[in-house]
């Protein structure tokens, strides 16, 4: 069997290559517990450092949190200096983008080391949770999905990126320990210590403190910390990106959220980048493994490469403008895709196995950057586009590129601002992109997991808090100065529309968030 899978592997032609896919896939263990949708109501996350960044306090960096159905949220915060939490609620409005805009001391410090900068977000809805770190100038940014709880796990292989590494590791419980073992082309500093290749670090957490490992910034970096291992006794949340990527022309800050090992994939369809020629992506495998890339050509015509890759070990691929990519394995592997214009994102890819039904994506217009052309890839499979739904519409035939001898279609939309519903009668994956001129971002849509590997953890239930700091609400809910707004209701009828209410007449609809002042009650008490 060893010698055929090597056989198949290295015939470079589509025939054998369709047969390679067929065997892997067989050999997929398809014994999952339960899963389900990268929705949910616990979450947590943090904001690595962005060297754009002055550290000056200022609001730019935002949560966007959005639910099917009314309810609430609250956001659980430590301020530096102080040892008790601050807690914030929000009301949510079905289908409406609730943002929530955070100070710069959310964001991790320019080093190496450990802060209490985990942000815990949780609600009495199941809801879809994104964010974007920002410059005050808008000049560099990223977006990333933000993963449930239930979804995140002990063992992780961090993917980074070439240029100016970084990564980091949340702590959900008090006590947790986490073991660090670095794989890096560079030195990188550590307290007094210089880090190389091998080097292991050992780091005990409490609750909300994260652990940043840095690549002090150099010009034209080619620093990288992609295959770098992270073991914990508890679950964690781990995060991983560039705090200033030269990928492009610019500098520009990048981050995802990385999923556990267990619930990587192997096979794995990337869409094409809207304008951006070329496009990488990166491949991280759990152990050796044949991986297969094939490119499939807006000519009809295909591109296939087959190599073995080890465990850990970072293989990048750069793929023409308007090139999709096929990748599959005999090994389970983790995808990462990467614009490389003068303003890059990185978005993580889902395996075809983890495509979902539905799901809401938002815009990442803020305070900061307010005219993103943003765009959703969608890829479907291709009997099911006339399901496709997005915004209570199909989208046009002409919009759909089929690819031959694949069986999915893909298609570039143009999405206004705000939030949009997403939804087919078969399983589809989207991300969300957009530019502003000098700045981009770009996110995963969602996943359905086959599995949770933390199916019954609740940080809410099992981390015994110190006192609490004030619970606060919103600022005064008010109209926009200057706005008529009961001319704009008897006209345009905008109460009707919740999310230009929202930003415009929000106290005149009667949109305000309820109020919470009752200690605890950001605990949905």
């Amino acid at each position: 069997m060893e010698h055929l899978v090597q056989v198949l592997a290295y015939e470079n032609t589509m025939v054998v290559t369709r047969l390679f896919v067929i065997i892997f896939l067989m050999q997929i263990d398809s014994s999952h517990g339960a899963g389900g949708y990268s929705k949910g109501k616990e979450f947590m996350l943090t904001f690595l450092y962005n060297h754009q960044d002055v550290q000056s306090k200022e609001e730019h960096n935002f949560i966007f949190v959005t639910s099917e159905q009314d309810g609430w949220v609250a956001l659980e915060q430590y301020v530096p200096g102080e040892s008790h939490a601050h807690i914030q609620n929000y009301s949510l409005t079905a289908d409406v983008a609730q943002t929530i805009v955070l100070s710069d001391h959310s964001e991790m410090s320019p080093a190496s080391g450990v802060e209490k900068k985990g942000i815990f977000v949780f609600s009495n809805v199941d809801v879809v949770v994104s964010a974007i770190n920002e410059d005050l100038q808008g000049t560099s940014e990223d977006a990333f999905l933000v993963l449930p709880v239930k979804s995140l796990s002990r063992d992780y292989l961090v993917p980074t990126v070439w240029s100016n590494p970084l990564m980091g590791v949340v702590a959900l419980l008090p006590n947790t320990h986490v073991e660090v073992r670095v794989k890096t082309n560079c030195d990188i500093s550590y307290k007094l210590d210089v880090l190389s290749h091998g080097s292991t670090i050992n780091v005990t957490l409490d609750h909300a403190d994260v652990f940043q490992l840095y690549a002090v910034y150099q010009t034209g970096s080619n620093c990288d910390m992609g295959g770098t291992e992270v073991i914990a006794d508890k679950p964690v949340a781990v995060f991983s990106g560039s705090s200033c990527a030269e990928l492009g022309k610019g500098c520009d800050h990048l981050m995802q959220q990385v999923i556990p090992v267990e619930l990587w994939g192997r096979r794995f369809i990337v869409p094409d980048i809207f304008d951006v020629d070329p496009w990488e992506v990166r491949i991280l495998s759990t152990q050796s493994s044949y991986v297969s890339v094939v490119e499939h050509e807006r000519d009809g015509t295909t591109h296939t490469v087959n190599r073995e890759i080890e465990r850990g070990v970072p293989v990048d691929y750069q793929i023409p403008d308007g090139t999709l990519v096929e990748i599959f394995a005999n090994h389970d592997i983790m995808v990462t895709q990467y614009s490389t214009a003068s303003a890059p994102f990185i978005i993580p890819i889902p395996s075809v196995d983890q495509y979902a039904w539905n799901t809401t994506i938002t815009t990442m217009d803020n305070p900061t950057s307010h005219n993103f052309i943003s765009f959703v890839n969608v890829v479907v499979k291709t009997q099911s586009i006339h399901t496709f739904i997005l915004d209570g519409a199909t989208i046009s035939n002409s919009s759909w590129q089929a690819v031959r001898d694949l069986g999915y279609s893909i298609a570039t939309v143009p999405v206004t601002q705000g939030t949009h519903k997403l939804s087919c009668e078969h399983p589809f994956f989207a991300t969300v992109y957009g530019y502003d001129g000098t700045g981009s971002y770009g996110y995963l849509a969602g996943y359905h997991f086959n599995k949770f590997p933390s199916e019954n953890l609740s940080v809410l239930d099992t981390v015994v808090r110190p006192t609490q700091g004030p619970v606060t609400t919103q600022a005064p809910c008010e109209d926009s100065p200057g706005v008529n707004c009961p001319v704009l209701a008897a006209s345009l009828r905008i109460c009707k529309t919740p999310s230009t209410a929202k930003r415009y007449c929000i106290k005149y609809c009667g949109l305000c968030p309820v109020s919470c002042t009752e200690p605890g009650c950001g605990f949905g008490k």
